[in-house]
């Protein structure tokens, strides 16, 4: 995951950035119309590592534009909850954005919008992926850095998931369902219950309550690259919400 080495500060702000994109559910687009820059809203999704995907019409221009020209840029922030959103955390990221046919991409991504999928399969859509190449984070006032993509994404750490990843999900949302629902209400902050996991990366949990629109996310303390890991990662969350019901 980069030169950085784990527990030393640039480690842990490259690890504040990604999980940028892994709690933001969309993104302002940002493409070349004839040279000049064109923005626009996208709803976003991402891969195990942390690469953005998206849902895009073959009619809308940021398509257009990037058939011509693929490189873009995305900014996500977490400026919803703040007072002055210029001092709350956001992320720029600079790559090429291209067509995936990857069946995990399209997975993703569903899973985290699935009202897409009530146009998904028109013919004119099409799933993207950004290859990324380099990021600009702003964590606030002189909290500033740059990052290449090697520091950023967690590409090292993703196989043993990728493929435990179905079970993993299946195990939470037929076993842990109690479990989730507490955690989603003392460590996330959400209310109710009826919380299910939608995808998972070595980061942590992405969590959607059943029949509703409303998002939550589990961190964990550190990478969880496996499958014994990611459940011991879960059973630290436990305990965490646990004592916090205590509390």
């Amino acid at each position: 995951m980069g030169a950085s080495s784990p527990g030393s500060n640039r480690w842990a702000t490259a690890r504040t950035a990604r999980l940028l994109v892994r709690r933001s559910d969309r993104a302002a687009l940002a493409t070349l119309l004839s040279g000049a820059p064109y923005a626009s809203l996208v709803l976003l999704g991402a891969d195990l590592d942390g690469s953005p995907l998206l849902l895009l019409s073959d009619l809308a221009q940021a398509t257009r534009n990037l058939k011509a020209e693929p490189r873009a840029s995305l900014l996500v922030c977490a400026a919803e909850s703040a007072r002055d959103p210029l001092d709350s955390p956001r992320l720029t990221l600079i790559g090429r954005i291209e067509p995936t046919s990857d069946p995990r991409h399209r997975r993703r991504y569903l899973a985290r919008q699935p009202q897409s999928a009530l146009y998904a399969d028109l013919g004119d859509f099409r799933f993207y992926r950004m290859a990324l190449e380099r990021a600009h984070y702003v964590g606030g006032f002189g909290k500033i850095a740059w990052f290449e993509a090697r520091e950023l994404l967690t590409a090292d750490l993703t196989q043993g998931l990728a493929e435990a990843e179905a079970a993993l999900l299946e195990w939470m949302n037929r076993e842990q369902r109690v479990e989730l629902d507490l955690c989603a209400n003392r460590l996330a902050g959400r209310s109710g219950a009826g919380w299910q996991a939608t995808g998972i990366d070595p980061d942590g949990i992405d969590l959607r309550r059943a029949g509703d629109s409303d998002l939550a996310r589990l961190d964990f303390a550190a990478p969880a690259p496996t499958d014994h890991a990611f459940r011991s990662a879960f059973s630290a969350l436990l305990a965490a919400a646990h004592s916090d019901r205590k509390t």
